[in-house]
């Protein structure tokens, strides 16, 4: 017998809205390992403000990441246009040779292969958390996304290895 309670506590409830649909932000954020590169929020991405991103911002999140691990890591990047210009390919091969992964790139991935990959199958599976609040801002979305971040973080029971 469901009490009313129950009723309200129903995790698989859904509305249609269209609550978010005045601001977003596009996130970058890894795993390499099973550590989590902290998430990155773009005000603008663009193929150019990614590749500033790649050489000022990327090495900073990686600083405690040891030089043998970051030399064996691959690059994996999402379908996302800005990302795929023709400078950023030519910097991704520079920088990253035969090491990573996306349209266009020397190391083929099955499109849309959510089963092949961590990112898909776990992290984002998780950071979708964001969704449960209700927020009327994109800080407040923002927030969320680095309380979501930091929850993966401290729960290391629930992390996966990525290697």
């Amino acid at each position: 017998m469901l009490n009313y309670t129950d009723i309200t506590q129903n995790t698989h409830e859904t509305s249609v809205t269209k609550f978010q649909s005045r601001f977003s932000v596009n996130v970058l954020c890894g795993l390499l390992g099973n550590r989590l590169i902290e998430p990155f929020v773009f005000d603008n991405l663009t193929g150019n403000t990614y590749e500033v991103f790649l050489r000022n911002e990327f090495p900073g999140l990686l600083e405690d990441i040891s030089l043998m691990i970051r030399s064996q890591m691959y690059f994996q990047l999402d379908e996302t246009p800005p990302r795929f210009t023709r400078h950023m390919r030519e910097y991704l091969n520079k920088s990253f040779p035969n090491c990573w992964l996306g349209r266009g790139g020397p190391v083929a991935w099955p499109p849309r292969s959510p089963d092949l990959t961590p990112l898909n199958c776990y992290l984002w599976g998780h950071m979708k958390t964001v969704y449960e609040t209700k927020v009327n801002s994109r800080a407040a979305l923002c927030h969320c996304i680095f309380a979501a971040a930091e929850h993966i973080c401290t729960h290391p029971d629930n992390t996966v290895s990525a290697t």
